[in-house]
């Protein structure tokens, strides 16, 4: 006897939200929902499953969040070799290395979500004389690589990537604060 069966699905999705301060004061704050990438399902399902080519995959011991200067379409195919040029990442910051991605880890299982709430990536924008003293953001990223300047990115997993609901422009001393929420439920 056959029985055909629906294939349950793992839904997994997110979004980042952003705080846009200048001189103590709140501009704006707004999310959007992200693009998983592939690049960063594959990962996320061999680490989680202990699954990869030549042993078990390690757990990143952070992620970090990326700024786009670049106003394009985020694609399922993105990869992190390529994404510092591709979103035109922005780097005038105090630092220079991408801010960590700070998630509480999930102590029940009434709340299937990863949040980084009241522990955002916070970015003092640095001299932007070079560039006409604003710049605009379009988006954010979540990678596994730290160096903002693409050098360590050939080796790196891109996980999500998003466009803010509308550009920030930005001025030297601008505090910009991003976090990212990851969400999963199962269902048919």
């Amino acid at each position: 006897m056959s029985t055909q069966h629906e294939l349950e699905q793992l839904k997994v999705g997110g979004e980042f939200y952003f705080i846009h301060e200048r001189d103590g004061e709140v501009l704006a704050k707004e999310s959007s929902l992200n693009l998983f990438v592939n690049e960063g399902l594959v990962y996320a399902l061999n680490s989680a499953f202990g699954v990869s080519v030549g042993g078990a995959p390690t757990p990143y011991a952070n992620l970090y969040i990326g700024l786009a200067q670049a106003n394009r379409a985020w694609q399922a195919t993105d990869v992190a070799a390529t994404i510092n040029t591709v979103a035109n990442e922005l780097n005038l910051y105090n630092s220079s290395l991408r801010p960590a991605w700070s998630p509480q880890a999930l102590s029940t299982i009434s709340s299937i979500e990863l949040s980084d709430a009241g522990a955002e990536a916070t970015y003092t924008v640095g001299d932007l004389s070079s560039v006409g003293g604003t710049a605009n953001l379009y988006g954010a990223f979540l990678i596994s690589a730290s160096n903002n300047d693409g050098s360590s990115d050939a080796t790196a997993v891109l996980m999500a990537g998003s466009n803010f609901p509308a550009p920030r422009s930005i001025l030297q001393g601008d505090v910009f604060k991003v976090g990212y929420v990851l969400k999963s439920e199962s269902g048919a």
